[in-house]
């Protein structure tokens, strides 16, 4: 005996089959993230992103990709491009956690392996970067919509080392300012204050105190400032002429010159001069102990006016170094 299915039984039975496609179709979409395959590597070296939603179509983790050139071509490729899916390794994940009101509150970064690297906090007015064992490393300060200052963190998360923007009066600037020049201030902050030669690092911030414009020099390190490092009684350390001059050589090839340009900085801001610089750049070996770092900035003409306020610093031996 056959049961004849009313037509509209099927028609109500196929929309449910189309339906039930079309989730699965979303549901394989989310499981899988969607992938975006740029036209050029970035400047760090990302030429991918796969973006994951929840339900209510907000972002919630997203890895990204660096490209097996070598494995794409063999010995002959070309970096530029174009890019497939089966050359993307992965190199680190991002995901975002949200409040009630559907505000981001929080953004995690992983490296390839799923191990925390750090976190940013996100509350009104203030975003919060994080070190992966939790103490605070860049700290962004707004209102509404304009930004206020950028301030960066030593290893501790205790001393500001560097600044964008505002001068804030709750914070005081870790290395201290140097004498005032045609209205500017020059200071030096330390990534870490102890540590062996190569492990160091330093930042040098500008202040215009004034209610005017004023103009500094950036260009490659050796253009730009003048380092000077002193030992516990006073004695000038001699520096690495000859690696100076190779790495002055490196650094004008790779910028294709000196790139000396005048900076403007406006009314009562201090701006960073550079993503930092390294000690052993000058020091290619000074033995272990205290030492006084002080650094001289061009300002709008050739000489090196701005003088920094000495900060201290300790040099340790390798092994102490690993033992600490």
């Amino acid at each position: 005996m056959t049961t004849k299915i009313p037509v509209s039984s099927l028609i109500v039975l196929l929309v449910a089959l189309l339906h039930s496609g079309s989730l699965l179709s979303a549901d394989d979409t989310q499981k899988n993230g969607e992938l975006t395959i740029y036209d050029r590597p970035t400047s760090i070296g990302i030429v991918a992103k796969r973006e994951f939603h929840d339900t209510e179509g907000r972002v919630i983790k997203t890895h990204y990709y660096r490209y097996n050139f070598k494995a794409s071509a063999g010995e002959m490729f070309d970096e530029s491009g174009p890019y497939t899916e089966e050359n993307l390794i992965l190199d680190s994940v991002r995901t975002k956690e949200y409040n009630d009101d559907n505000r981001l509150i929080r953004r995690n970064r992983y490296d390839e392996n799923m191990e925390l690297q750090g976190w940013a906090e996100f509350k009104e007015n203030t975003t919060l970067s994080r070190r992966s064992d939790g103490t605070r490393n860049i700290e962004t300060r707004s209102e509404g919509d304009r930004q206020l200052s950028t301030l960066y963190f030593d290893q501790t998360g205790e001393n500001l080392i560097a600044i964008n923007g505002e001068v804030p009066g709750d914070i005081e600037f870790s290395g201290g300012w140097g004498k005032q020049v045609d209205g500017l201030v020059c200071g030096v902050g330390l990534n870490q204050s102890k540590g062996q030669l190569g492990e160091i690092r330093f930042y040098v911030t500008i202040r215009n105190m004034t209610d005017t414009s004023r103009r500094f020099i950036t260009s490659i390190a050796y253009h730009q400032i003048q380092v000077e490092l002193l030992d516990a009684e006073g004695n000038v350390m001699p520096q690495d002429n000859e690696h100076i001059k190779q790495r002055k050589e490196k650094l004008v090839r790779i910028n294709r010159g000196i790139n000396e340009n005048r900076q403007l900085l406006r009314p009562q801001q201090a701006r960073i001069t550079s993503g930092g610089y390294v000690l052993k750049d000058w020091y290619s070996d000074i033995p272990a102990g205290t030492y006084f770092l002080t650094v001289k900035q061009r300002t709008d003409d050739s000489s090196f006016a701005l003088v920094s306020h000495p900060v201290e610093l300790e040099i340790v031996a390798k092994d102490e170094s690993e033992h600490q």
